[in-house]
């Protein structure tokens, strides 16, 4: 019976000693891949940015003293801005940055112009801005 219970006692501690060693092993190895999946560190990318037009330049009814005007200011990069006015309309491309200037050449007088900007499906985002041309100076 000694023997019996030796060769019990033998194989019940290289058993528990398996367990033990891989089942530390195993967590082991379960937290160092999870710091490494790619779904437990959060986006790899940067969320979409906001569909806006910002415009630095010009202020809303302004009077000017100079026929050209610069246009100027940001949204998402690479899109198409149309600036248009009763009589003319031009077409410019937001830079790699988002950002955009451009000289618009006024009429005498009122200029009712639209600054309309589209994104990649076609939507549009429009800022309205009315400026007085005079040769003169008052």
């Amino acid at each position: 019976m000694k023997i019996a219970s030796v060769l019990f006692s033998l194989i019940l501690v290289i058993t528990l000693g398996a367990v033990a060693y891989f089942g530390g092993f195993n967590s082991l190895i379960q937290s160092n891949s999870s710091k490494t999946s790619l779904g437990s560190g959060g986006p790899i990318t940067k969320p979409p940015a906001s569909f806006a037009l910002k415009l630095d330049s010009p202020d809303d009814n302004q009077l000017v003293f100079s026929q050209d005007l610069v246009i100027s200011g940001s949204s998402l990069p690479n899109l198409p801005i149309l600036i248009s006015s009763p009589t003319k309309d031009q077409v410019i491309t937001t830079k790699p940055d988002g950002s955009f200037s451009n000289d618009f050449t006024l009429d005498p007088g009122l200029n009712e112009l639209k600054i309309t900007i589209f994104d990649k499906t076609g939507e549009p985002r429009t800022q309205q801005r009315t400026i007085y041309y005079s040769k003169e100076k008052i």
